[in-house]
């Protein structure tokens, strides 16, 4: 059980990532290009299914990891790292990225934009960069 936990866990954060890293990527792209509206329409339809299905399926497996654990616990430091990026990137979507991506879909300002997502992919690849080392070298273990 164990092994299917830590398959899904990966998996899950693969996705993650690679969402973060797309939309960090493609969207400055998208808005030199003026097409940055119709795939952010695209994106809230089918990232909201993909996206939060992800970080369900994160959680869910991390817990179920840490429970069936006879070694770690919720106070190990790399646990509390992945709890913290999970909540990090809740804040950082609801206060930056989600009001962002309404202010495309409403034709906000082009110049502004951009610039929020440009900034996205560092911050994406520091986080997760940072919770991949803590995860593979169980920090605080």
């Amino acid at each position: 059980m164990d092994g299917l936990l830590l398959t899904v866990h990966i998996l899950s954060a693969s996705v993650w990532v690679g969402a973060g890293i797309y939309s960090s990527v493609t969207y400055p792209r998208h808005a030199a290009n003026g097409t940055l509206r119709g795939v952010v329409a695209v994106d809230q339809k089918l990232g909201s299914i993909v996206f939060g299905t992800a970080i369900a399926l994160l959680l869910l497996s991390g817990v179920g990891l840490v429970l069936m654990s006879d070694t770690f616990g919720f106070g190990h430091a790399f646990v509390l790292v992945g709890i913290g990026v999970v909540v990090v990137s809740s804040i950082l979507e609801g206060a930056v990225f989600g009001p962002a991506n309404k202010r495309v879909m409403e034709g906000g300002d082009p110049v502004v934009l951009p610039r929020v997502f440009r900034w996205a992919l560092p911050v994406y690849v520091v986080i997760f960069g940072f919770t991949i080392w803590a995860m593979v070298t169980k920090l605080g273990a």
